[in-house]
This record gives C-alpha cells, sequence and structure tokens, in this order.
C-alpha cells in the first residue's frame, strides 16, 4: 500500500523533490527539480503538468503526467507539450517502495508559439500588430510581457531639455510611438526576455522591421517634400541608434541580462 508522506511519517518515505521550476518554450514547459539531501533516495517521480485557472492554481485532472527514473544526487528535468495562451503549473512527487512524499509545486509558465511570434513582429501590418496587442501595451493572452511606452532609443537623447534638439525627438517620439513598440516587442521576445530566437540575424531582422514601419508611419502622415524628408531622416536616426550604436557603447537591448531560462538547459549547470 502506497501511503502520503508526513512528518510523522514512516522514514523510509522519500522526501519531497526541492527546486521544482518551471520554464516556458516554443508550445513546451520544461521542468526542472532537485532531489532531497535526505535519505532514502527515491526510486522515481511523479511529474504533473496542470493548466492554472484564471491565475489560480487549480488541482484539475493534469494535463499529462510523467514518471521519471530517479538519479540519485542529481537535477532532473522534463519537458511536456502545451498550448500558447495557457498558464501551466507542475507537481513533483517522489515515491519509493514504502511510499511517496508531498507534492512540490512549480511556478506558472505560459508557452509562446514561434510562428505566432514572427507573425506579430513581421507579417502583420503596423496598425494590425497595434490592434492585436491591445493598444501595444499589453496583450491579453500570455506570454509575451508587457511593452515599455518610452520610444526614443540609447544614443539619440540630448543632455538637455529645452534645447531645439530635445523638442525634435519629444516630437518624433510620438510620431514613431507604434513603431516603437513593435520594435521593443521584438527584443522582449525574440531577444533578453523569452529567448525565441536570440540570434545577431533576427536582431537585425527586427532592427529592420523598425525602419521600415517608421519609413511607413512617415508616408502616411506627411505629404511628400520637406516634412516626410525630415521624417525620414528621424526615422534613420533611431534605427542606427538601436542597431549601431547602443551595441558599440555596450547597451544592446537585445542580448539583456533579462533572459528566462530555457527548458532545454543543461539539468546539470
Amino acid at each position: 500500500m502506497v501511503r502520503l508522506c508526513r512528518p510523522s511519517c514512516d522514514p523510509l518515505a522519500p522526501a519531497s523533490p526541492l527546486g521544482v521550476a518551471a520554464t516556458p518554450g516554443d508550445r513546451l514547459v520544461g521542468v526542472r527539480w532537485n532531489p532531497s539531501s535526505q535519505t532514502p533516495h527515491p526510486s522515481s517521480y511523479v511529474v504533473n503538468l496542470y493548466e492554472s485557472t484564471n491565475d489560480v492554481q487549480a488541482r484539475t485532472s493534469p494535463e499529462f503526467a510523467i514518471r521519471e527514473s530517479a538519479n540519485v544526487g542529481l537535477a532532473t528535468r522534463t519537458v511536456f507539450p502545451a498550448v500558447r495562451g495557457k498558464r501551466y503549473f507542475v507537481e513533483v512527487v517522489a515515491s519509493n517502495i514504502a511510499g511517496v512524499s508531498l507534492p512540490t509545486a512549480s511556478n506558472k509558465v505560459a508557452p509562446w508559439d514561434e510562428d505566432d511570434a514572427d507573425n506579430l513582429a513581421f507579417e502583420i501590418s503596423l496598425s494590425q500588430f497595434i490592434s492585436t496587442r491591445a493598444g501595444g501595451l499589453e496583450d491579453p493572452n500570455p506570454p509575451y510581457p508587457p511593452i515599455r511606452t518610452r520610444c526614443r532609443p540609447t544614443g539619440v537623447r540630448p543632455k538637455r531639455s529645452g534645447t531645439a534638439a530635445t523638442e525634435f525627438f519629444e516630437y518624433f517620439d510620438g510620431v514613431f510611438a507604434d513603431a516603437c513598440k513593435r520594435h521593443d516587442f521584438g527584443y522582449q521576445n525574440f531577444g533578453r526576455r523569452l529567448h525565441i530566437r536570440q540570434t545577431q540575424e533576427t536582431k537585425d531582422a527586427v532592427d529592420s522591421q523598425f525602419l521600415e514601419d517608421m519609413a511607413n508611419i512617415c508616408t502616411l502622415s506627411f505629404p511628400a517634400g520637406p516634412d516626410r524628408q525630415t521624417c525620414l531622416t528621424a526615422g534613420a536616426m533611431y534605427y542606427e541608434a538601436v542597431a549601431v550604436i547602443g551595441p558599440a557603447i555596450g547597451r544592446n537591448g537585445f542580448i539583456g541580462h533579462e533572459a528566462w531560462s530555457h527548458p532545454y538547459d543543461n539539468a546539470n549547470p
């Protein structure tokens, strides 16, 4: 008979696993955990993936359940298929011939869909992106984080206020606000936050889309002539700041330090 281990139970049953941590992936949820240092050691783990409803960990029937063999003293990991737009958490239970431990729950995570992110960042129009993103400030569905509202990139920020340069950039911060929102989406999700595809090629594509979005804004907002040319010149300056100046002075927003762990990271770093 398998018994649930509590503080006063048979000491032969294993202790609960430690450090259970879930990480999001491309239609995946990865989970890692460490065995307790207490003996006896478990012979296996039962790993359950649950959907978290209304941001509350509701223990209904698990979406998936896996039994993993225990490697004594080693961190363990596994990966579940998952659906973008849902939040999940994982529970891990240690077991051996004497009984099972109390479950240890993970944090809540939301997987992404790389095709969906590509569509938002590169394929739909800027106006469709803003509409899809509920005004560009926050995605109503996980996992994409909110977009910051400041537009002007590093390298084109005047040091003194009240100057003609300040007024120039404050004006174009507003003109290019929507383009900046999509650019931030690309940096945060492909780059430093979710690591969907954190490569120089992707950064270049995000920056190029930024330049294209600004050029389209200029074409739609100003008639052909000096005003449009001024707008295009400003767009080129904003692009140069994120594509060249930022990385040159060590401010690369795409390769930041706010990265999340990837579910395929080594189990024993």
